[in-house]
């Protein structure tokens, strides 16, 4: 028992010694390079770190980036389908289509002054909504990214505020032309709605207030608007302001088209049909008969006597 416990204490001595006889056979200049590989593995890793520091940095710019490409994408959507929903028979839509250029009252034809009342055309309707913009938003500045939002939110507001306060229903005496439906088919019996061309019209002269229009004509209305010669109609209709935002347009522009309300505000509106008729025509009174009098034929009688 003893002689076992001394072989176990003499494997222990040797296992304790043999690191440090190992240190002791290390030289300093092995020393030295050993320390000099551990410092040049450091700098390597912590060159590594760097790199990976600066790649985070420059993906999480990238991933800002792309999120700012895609809410302004998301911006240019609304602002495109706000144009469509405000007014797609009557506001165009792009520079590139031939219906964005205004379509203008020839000079030979006079027009008539556009009458006060906002909803008597859509003359009107601008004039209304002009001097609404102008007294809300005198001065804008806009010399700020921040000074635009917070405009832009105001305008925006703005916008609602007009379509409940300006609409209602009204009548105009309109002149409809370039009346185009799509012919029924087999696979598509019933009537569909139709394009035409619209001038809105003095009750009293019958001159035209303001330029001619698209619209597009209801289904159920089409019937009503190809019976006969007759081109001018009573129209019943809800009238409907629908400024558009447009937060890239802060000045008229060479056609100023769409008519321009305001920095980043276009005007627009739409409209529901109510009802349309045949405008009806003054009747000319009936001129009486001419009678004559005894005294007359009494004159006349002595005049043929010879």
């Amino acid at each position: 028992m003893m002689h076992k416990t001394l072989r176990i204490g003499l494997i222990l001595a040797v296992g304790l010694l043999t690191p440090i006889a190992a240190a002791q056979d290390s030289s300093p200049a092995e020393l030295r390079r050993e320390i000099e590989d551990l410092r040049v593995v450091n700098e390597t890793l912590a060159a590594q770190r760097d790199q990976i520091m600066a790649d985070l940095t420059s993906l999480k710019e990238e991933n800002q980036s792309l999120k700012d490409q895609l809410a302004e994408a998301i911006a240019d959507i609304e602002e495109l389908t706000a144009r469509l929903r405000a007014a797609p028979s009557v506001v165009p839509e792009s520079e590139s289509t031939e219906q964005e250029q205004p379509v203008t009252v020839p000079e030979t034809e006079p027009s008539a002054p556009v009458p006060e009342d906002h909803l008597a055309s859509p003359a009107s309707l601008y004039r209304a909504l002009q001097k609404s913009f102008d007294e809300m938003f005198p001065n804008p500045v806009l010399n700020t990214e921040a000074n635009k939002k917070r405009y832009e939110a105001s305008v925006r507001r703005w916008a609602r505020d007009m379509n409940t306060k300006l609409r209602g229903q009204t009548r105009w005496r309109v002149r409809v032309e370039d009346i185009a439906a799509a012919a029924p088919t087999q696979s598509n019996p019933r009537s569909t709605d139709a394009t035409a061309r619209m001038t809105v019209l003095d009750h009293e002269t019958g001159l035209p207030i303001g330029r001619p229009f698209p619209v597009t004509v209801p289904s159920k209305m089409v019937s009503k608007l190809g019976g006969g010669p007759a081109f001018e109609y009573e129209l019943r209709l809800l009238l409907l302001p629908k400024p558009v935002i447009n937060s890239r347009r802060l000045e008229p522009g060479v056609f100023a088209w769409p008519p321009f309300i305001g920095p980043m505000t276009e005007f627009g509106f739409d409209f529901e049909w109510i009802g349309v008729r045949p405008y009806p025509k003054a009747e000319k009174a009936p001129v009486p008969a001419t009678q004559t009098s005894p005294d007359e034929n009494a004159v006349s009688s002595d005049d043929d006597r010879p």
